[in-house]
């Protein structure tokens, strides 16, 4: 198993969702304030969901273990 973190370096808040496929896991939202980081465990590649706060927009990542992704 693996972290996957995500950093928030947006001016306002993020809501993140990483699906667990096939592993149990936490799959419901999360907020991360601005300039904060956040880690997730997962073994597999998995489905990263975002909804900005500061512009309303959201995104959608394939992220991977032991890998870190900077929200700008």
């Amino acid at each position: 198993m693996g972290t996957v973190l995500i950093k928030n370096n947006t001016r306002g808040i993020i809501h993140v969702r990483i699906t667990a496929t096939s592993e149990p896991g936490h799959e419901g939202f999360f907020d991360i304030s601005s300039g904060e980081t956040a880690p997730w465990n997962r073994k597999n590649w998995e489905v990263a969901f975002i909804l900005r706060d500061d512009n309303s927009k959201t995104e959608t990542l394939v992220v991977q273990p032991d890998a870190a992704y900077t929200i700008e």
